[in-house]
């Protein structure tokens, strides 16, 4: 079994993009997970109207590994195919990290951002469950991908409303986020921003965000032991014999 650590990836080979370094999780939910972006939730590199999402440019690419002190974009988000992508935040008012994975098939990560609002439906308690003392309001919800109100928005996430036709949602959970409505701070690109009534108080609570993704068959594996060779679950360049990857 593959460690988790820092590998060189090429998931589209010799013709395309270079290889580039990325931090591969080879343990949770199966392993699998290479990390694409990372979020500093108190600034605004990655707010919702930054261009990152929809371009083809790079972000501190020197930056590949885990940690919750550099934002980074890494290559991947060009070329990388996946089904499914796993959200994550660490908290820094518990020291702790949360994920949340979500089944979603796509050739990249630019491929996601660039097709409009996708839906996902796990619940107002899933997307708390991100943060350690989380609030939302909930007359009202909407949460997946690309969810673009004016009053406030999530690359990846949940936004609520405390009127029941979410036309103006005022508060939100997730990566990617952005707006001002109801007290909301506009710059926390990741976190929890919540006000006017949401269901545990008010709150602002910006976090660091992560974003995953893995290719496996069945959606699960171990990467140290696949059952068929082909697109590895990290894309990681290695040797097969018998349907292992060495």
């Amino acid at each position: 079994m593959l460690v988790s650590g820092v590998y060189t990836i090429d998931p589209d080979g010799a013709s395309g993009y270079d290889p580039f370094q990325a931090y591969c999780d080879m343990t949770a939910g199966g392993g699998g997970w290479t990390l694409l972006m990372k979020i500093d939730g108190t600034k605004t590199t990655f707010g919702y109207n930054a261009s990152f999402w929809t371009d083809n440019a790079f972000y501190q690419t020197d930056h590949p590994g885990l940690d919750h002190a550099f934002e980074a974009k890494l290559t991947g988000f060009m070329n990388q195919p996946f089904n499914a992508v796993r959200v994550g935040m660490y908290d820094p008012s518990d020291t702790t990290e949360r994920f949340l994975d979500i089944p979603q098939s796509k050739t990249s990560l630019s491929q996601l951002f660039l097709s409009g609002t996708l839906a996902t439906t796990f619940g107002v308690s899933a997307w708390e469950g991100l943060v350690a003392s989380p609030s939302l309001q909930t007359a009202c919800t909407q949460e997946g991908f690309n969810l673009g109100a004016a009053s406030t928005a999530a690359r990846i996430g949940i936004v609520g409303d405390d009127d029941a036709d979410c036309m103006t949602p005022e508060s939100r959970i997730g990566i990617g986020t952005g707006g001002a409505a109801c007290g909301q701070v506009d710059g926390d690109a990741s976190g929890d921003e919540a006000y006017c009534t949401p269901d545990h108080g008010n709150r602002s609570t910006p976090t660091f965000g992560y974003l995953f993704v893995r290719n496996c068959p069945a959606a699960t594996c171990a990467c140290g032991a696949l059952t068929a060779c082909g697109p590895v679950c990290c894309a990681l360049t290695q040797t097969c014999t018998g349907g292992h990857c060495q």
